[in-house]
């Protein structure tokens, strides 16, 4: 929530175009110390992985704390530390990926679809070492979803591979 208020009043977040009617509620100083105690609480949360790797917003948590840190190695060096184990990074993985669901015109049902953004996984591993991380693990010892999520970014690493950024 602290990330969604800082956001609505912090000038870095401002679009280019919008910025002439940019109207922030808090100042400068506001989002400033907003920013800090933020951090503040996600270097708490941090410091207990198994705490950060289950929160609910994962993914934007790790960007938040790369935009508000200006530092763009720190969540990737913490996520380096934090996946030493098979056990972890497949909990990550599963953490990392969307969920969504997809119908056409017409449709009577909806279908489910996973997907990674490159970007994401570009940034805290590297392509490379991701799928060979996700490829020596053996799923069949995986919880169902974790197997589900490691077998997803495998096909997606293959896709990119190939040259098909849409999976």
């Amino acid at each position: 929530m602290g990330a969604i208020i800082i956001h609505l009043s912090d000038p870095d977040d401002a679009k280019e175009n919008d910025r002439e009617n940019f109207d922030p509620t808090l100042d400068i100083d506001g989002v400033n110390a907003m920013k800090a105690e933020w951090l503040r609480q996600i270097s708490n949360l941090a410091a207990d992985p198994d705490a950060m790797l289950a929160h609910g917003d994962l993914t934007s948590l790790l960007y938040r704390w790369r935009d508000y840190t200006r530092t763009p190695d720190l969540p990737a060096k913490w996520v380096q530390q934090v996946v030493s184990t098979d056990a972890r990074f497949a909990v990550l993985i599963d953490r990392l990926m969307s969920r969504g669901r997809s119908s056409g015109w017409g449709d009577r049902v909806s279908a489910p679809y996973d997907s990674f953004s490159k970007e994401t996984i570009e940034e805290l591993f590297g392509l490379e070492t991701a799928r060979e991380r996700a490829s020596a693990i053996e799923l069949d010892g995986l919880p169902q979803d974790q197997a589900h999520a490691m077998r997803t970014l495998l096909r997606f690493l293959d896709g990119w591979r190939d040259g098909n950024e849409r999976v």
